[in-house]
């Protein structure tokens, strides 16, 4: 037998935490969120606040190289520990654990598995299914590989792995 919902919502970003939320506060709805890797979606865990972490950095380092001798301060040529900017990066980021305890409290049911649509009012969630009358498609976007002759061929990097380097790359 399905677990029941008003509504159940695939993904856990911040569209569908708003879908989530609105439906409810504005319409006393009981609500499934299903998610598989990312609570939060990507700007809090890959995107927005890890890369500013990384460009105050950057932004930090270039003006001590670039302008503490124009400006009369004297320091040696300033280098970045990559291992410790990306370790001061991770300290920022929100553990899934206090998403999902979050959005229970808020009364949202949290299911961390994989979504399969079964029917227009079923999703399966691992092995339970879930059954509501309406259902909220709402897993943002991933990173695509482009079809470049020989990319499968080199360590490509993208806005997900660099934020996992801890050594600058060679180029």
């Amino acid at each position: 037998m399905p677990e029941s919902f008003d509504l159940i919502v695939i993904g856990a970003g911040s569209a569908a935490r708003d879908g989530a939320r609105k439906a409810r506060r504005e319409h006393g709805a009981s609500v499934a969120m299903v998610e598989r890797t990312r609570w939060g979606g990507s700007c809090p865990n890959v995107a927005c606040k890890p890369t500013k972490a990384y460009i105050v950095a950057a932004d930090l380092l270039h003006d001590i190289n670039t302008l503490a001798g124009k400006l009369g301060i004297e320091v040696g040529p300033a280098t970045a520990n990559l291992a410790r900017i990306k370790a001061r990066k991770d300290s920022l980021l929100r553990p899934r654990e206090q998403w999902i305890d979050d959005l229970n409290r808020a009364g949202i049911s949290t299911y961390s598995e994989e979504a399969t649509l079964v029917d227009a009012h079923t999703v399966r969630a691992g092995d339970t299914e879930l059954h509501a009358d309406r259902i909220l498609i709402a897993t943002g976007s991933r990173t695509t590989v482009p079809p470049v002759t020989g990319i499968d061929r080199t360590e490509w990097i993208d806005h997900i792995t660099a934020l996992e380097l801890t050594e600058q790359p060679e180029s």
